[in-house]
Order: structure tokens, then C-alpha cells, then sequence
């Protein structure tokens, strides 16, 4: 954790400002502290991530982790904090598992190059130069590849995620004087309301078990004048991922231990490197018409450009969640209508998903 992160940190369940103890620090990386909130709650900072989380959901997420640290400063056990009710905590739970684990194997997307030309896909209509100077939040950071991406033109960057993910995160971008990394709740983000010129979702809220509570809660975190994008699965032209792969993610796969499914998921992976590499690369140097007419043309050769782990990793995303939500064009323009939000814009990205961008007026 880097200090100046702290003026923008909040307490999640009640937005007061949070008093910081440092235990263990160097130059300006704070390994281990706590944060300390006047409504009674604590939060640790372990391996220099603050873990903003509700403490039920926090204790059974980091499990081990948090009893060792507890452990070093018995002093400041937290006892029998008050936590809300929180129906969906298995959920979220599952999705905590899942996402650290396929975050932390497949670590080093980020050095893909055309990876960061994927991510403003996924924002659009948000270029770099949309980014100078601003003040942005990264909600469902994972590996924080997208993170550090949009800091090399924003003022400050802060990526919150709820999984182990932020561990590769914050090693990612522990050099990066303007990239903060923070393990939080999407539904509780730790942040007062309008903190952020800019907010972002990149493929994170579809996995949720109320996706459009996710995206209007995401609203208050942005300054009026302010901007929020989600990028999430669409339905339309993507028959593959939304019918036959949804159908054997729900019965089967995500049921699987995820070290078996990944190692499974190399296979069809391999099938669709080869596919795109024989039929859908050729066919779209030497007959461009025709290629056009492809299913997954545009989607396909933009991963033509990215590594074989790239894909073994998209497999593998699509069969691994314990939920996973498909949009069709008019639920999306729904939530747009309904956001309070100024010049909305939907893009059917790659034309088989849907990027939601809005101003808060």
C-alpha cells in the first residue's frame, strides 16, 4: 500500500474516513498495518493490500491468511464486529475462489501486445486521452493488467477486487507511483461517494449474483461530470458461449476442481488456436468478404493477435464461474435507461458483447 492511497479509502460499511497504524513499511510500500474505522471496525493491511472487506466475508475469504495476522497483533483482534446480512456471501465466496485462483496461474497476460489494444475495446468510447489526468477506478481489477494499462495516462488509478487476484495485482503495479491495488466487495467499495472522474468494469459484473445492483451501485463512486463503463457477455451472435459452452459450464464444469478444469481446458483451446490459425487467419488475408461472414470473425482474429496462454485462459474463464449471465440488446439499453446516467452509449463490442458507458449528470 503506497500512502497516498489513504485520503481516497473509506470504511465499506459506514464511508467514514479510516485511521492508519503501520506495523511493518519501506521507503513508501506499507507491507502491514490496520485501518481503524470511529464505527468500530477494523481492517488489516497484509502483504501491503488493504483488504476492505465486511469481516464475516473477509474471514472466510482470506481464512488462514487473516488468523496469521491476528496472530501477530493479538493487541488488536477485532472481536464480534457487526456484519449485515448477506444472502449472496456464498456467492461471493465461490466467485473470490475461482477468480484468485485463474488470476494468480495466468499472471502474465498483461505483457500480451495487444492486450491493452483489447481493453480500450472494452471501454469504449474512452480513449487514452480520456484518461489524462483523471482519477479512475478499476471494480474487478484482477491481475491489474488493466489497471496499470490506464495508469501510464491517468492522474491516480485505484483496481478494487474481491479475489487473491490482488496479490498479483499489487506486485504488478507496487512500481507504479500512481496505481493502488485494494481487495474489496463490489456491493461495499470502500470508497465515499464521488471519488472517481472515471470508473471502469472489464468482465467482472456478469459473474455476479445481481449484476445490475453491482452496475448501479458503481454510480455514487463517480464525481458528477463523471463517466462509468461496463463491459459484460452479450447474448446476440454468440450462440457458442451463451448456448452450447453455458449449458456445459452449468451442468458440469463449474463443478469441477479447478486444477483438473484447466488442465481440460487446454484441449478445446487448442482446437480454436488451430481453427483460427488455419481457417480464420488465411481466409482473412486472402478473402476478406468472405472471412467477414464468419461467426466470431472480429472476436477470433483479435485473438489471433494475443498469446496461446491468452486463449487457453478464455477457455478456461468460460467454464470455471459459478454464474455466469448472458445480455441481449435490450436488457442492456434497460439498465442504461434506468441508470439516471447522461449520453449513454452501448456498443455491441466485437459484435458479441455490450460495453455500457454513461455520464453522471
Amino acid at each position: 500500500m503506497k500512502l497516498p492511497l489513504l485520503e481516497f479509502l473509506a470504511c465499506p460499511l459506514c464511508a467514514a474516513p479510516l485511521k492508519l497504524t503501520i506495523f511493518s513499511s519501506g521507503g513508501d510500500w506499507i507491507d502491514e498495518a490496520v485501518l481503524d474505522c470511529a464505527c468500530g471496525n477494523r481492517y488489516p493491511v497484509i502483504g501491503g493490500i488493504p483488504v476492505l472487506i465486511e469481516p464475516s466475508l473477509r474471514r472466510e475469504i482470506l481464512g488462514r491468511e487473516e488468523r496469521a495476522f491476528w496472530d501477530r497483533h493479538p493487541d488488536l483482534r477485532p472481536s464480534g464486529e457487526a456484519a449485515p446480512d448477506d444472502e449472496s456471501r456464498q456467492d461471493k465466496k465461490s466467485a473470490a475462489a475461482v477468480w484468485g485462483y485463474q488470476w494468480q496461474d495466468f499472471h502474465e497476460l498483461w505483457q500480451d501486445a495487444a492486450g491493452e489494444d483489447q481493453f480500450y475495446r472494452w471501454i469504449a468510447p474512452l480513449g487514452p486521452q480520456d484518461l489524462q489526468g483523471k482519477t479512475l477506478l478499476d471494480a474487478g481489477c484482477g491481475t491489474g493488467r488493466h489497471t496499470l494499462y490506464s495508469a501510464r495516462h491517468a492522474k491516480l488509478v485505484i483496481g478494487a477486487d474481491l479475489s487473491f487476484a490482488t496479490r498479483v495485482a499489487a506486485k504488478l503495479t507496487r512500481d507504479v507511483p500512481n496505481a493502488h491495488i485494494v481487495q474489496a466487495d463490489i456491493y461495499r467499495l470502500p470508497f465515499r461517494p464521488e471519488t472517481f472522474d472515471r470508473a471502469y468494469s472489464i468482465g467482472v459484473i456478469h459473474h455476479l449474483p445481481d449484476p445490475e445492483a453491482a452496475y448501479r451501485n458503481l454510480i455514487p463512486k463517480v464525481k458528477r461530470g463523471g463517466s462509468l463503463t461496463v463491459w459484460l457477455y452479450g447474448r446476440e451472435n454468440n450462440w457458442l458461449a451463451a448456448c452450447a459452452v453455458e449449458t456445459v459450464r452449468a451442468i458440469l464444469t463449474r463443478h469441477l476442481p479447478l486444477p483438473l478444469l484447466k488442465a481440460l481446458s487446454f484441449f478445446p483451446a487448442a482446437v480454436l488456436w488451430l481453427l483460427i490459425k488455419l481457417l480464420y487467419a488465411p481466409l482473412n488475408a486472402l478473402a476478406p468478404g468472405l472471412s467477414a461472414r464468419l461467426p466470431y470473425n472480429t472476436y477470433f482474429m483479435l485473438f489471433y493477435r494475443l498469446s496461446f496462454r491468452h486463449q487457453w485462459m478464455n477457455v478456461f474463464d468460460k467454464l470455471n464461474a459459478p454464474i455466469a449471465n448472458y445480455y441481449r440488446h435490450e436488457e442492456m439499453q434497460a439498465w442504461l435507461d434506468g441508470s439516471g446516467l447522461a449520453g449513454v452509449r452501448l456498443s455491441h463490442t466485437n459484435q458479441i458483447s455490450w460495453s455500457l458507458h454513461g455520464i453522471r449528470s
